[in-house]
């Protein structure tokens, strides 16, 4: 598995276009109770910005690990107070994965699927309440 197997994907999928509209439409499809925090978002853009986000501590996360977890974490606590339980960032991230390798096509490969796979673990762990990972809340922001 390599950061690089990561990359490529992105790179595979955004050459047959934006995954970001498909990546909502199978979230919304799949937890239509989400749909509804984005009464606001007419225009899309907070999405739009909400999946640069994602992508780019996503790539952090499998690089210098500079601020990724670290805002996956800070996102999840901000989610929660929206009513966004822990248990759907699997799903979502998994949709990601999902979209990516339906888009990449042929070019997906095994290394790609291992590196995501991985990936996801990951940001599970990160995700997870800290009652469940065995972090007191200050700890797992420190």
């Amino acid at each position: 598995m390599t950061d690089d197997a990561v990359i490529r994907s992105l790179e595979a999928a955004a050459g047959k276009g934006d995954p970001g509209p498909i990546v909502y439409a199978r979230l919304f499809a799949a937890h239509p109770e989400l749909e509804v925090l984005f009464v606001r978002d007419r225009d899309r853009s907070v999405r739009g910005h909400m999946f640069q986000e994602m992508i780019n501590a996503l790539i952090d996360l499998r690089g210098a690990n500079v601020y990724g977890a670290n805002l996956f974490r800070i996102e999840r606590v901000n989610h929660e107070q929206l009513g966004v339980k822990p248990e759907i960032y699997p799903a979502i991230f998994g949709i990601l994965r999902d979209v990516l390798r339906d888009m990449a096509a042929q070019a997906w490969t095994d290394e790609m699927e291992l590196a995501w796979s991985g990936l996801l673990a990951q940001v599970d762990a990160l995700v997870k309440p800290e009652s469940e990972n065995g972090h007191a809340a200050a700890d797992s922001l420190a």
